[in-house]
């Protein structure tokens, strides 16, 4: 029946939203790194992060990380820690991937990987996160309604027991 069906549903939703904005925010950073790379005189490439921004990504507490490669595959440019080996591109310009460095276990990384041109070079940009909990979204989700929308539960409550109390008294 629908009733059944309702939990299902709402659970898939929220399963492929969270795999949306985690997708979103990978590309979204990758483009952001990107749009720091500058050709230079030699056909050379330099990467002028903001020192706040690469602060931000070299930290050991961060969970993100970020390689930019040529187009062989080694490195021109990351954050410090080693970026997983580049995915196979067909004629996408970008790519999603995930793997289990540890093997089974709570530890996951996710990345996204763009296919960019800089001056005549191609290269490849890299952003990952490593996470332990896969559910770290809809935890922070749930927990900011619960923050920011609490307070719909009272008026919902009173209406609740308004209705409740004139069913009572028709009855």
């Amino acid at each position: 029946s629908l009733h059944d069906a309702l939990p299902i549903w709402l659970y898939l939703k929220a399963k492929w939203t969270d795999t949306r904005l985690r997708e979103q925010t990978l590309f979204e950073q990758a483009r952001v790194i990107a749009g720091y790379l500058k050709s230079g005189s030699n056909n050379s490439i330099t990467l002028n992060l903001p020192a706040r921004l690469a602060e931000a990504y070299s930290s050991p507490e961060s969970e993100y990380h970020y390689a930019v490669r040529n187009e062989n595959g080694q490195y021109l440019f990351d954050s410090g820690a080693a970026a997983s080996a580049l995915p196979v591109f067909s004629r996408a310009r970008q790519k999603l991937y995930d793997y289990d460095p540890d093997g089974p276990g709570p530890l996951r990384v996710f990345g996204a990987a763009l296919r960019i041109e800089v001056g005549h070079r191609t290269v490849f940009v890299q952003v990952e996160q490593k996470t332990r909990d896969p559910d770290y979204l809809r935890l922070a989700v749930v927990d900011e309604f619960i923050t920011d929308g609490g307070w719909l539960v009272i008026p919902f409550l009173l209406v609740l027991l308004g209705v409740s109390i004139w069913i009572v008294k028709r009855a």
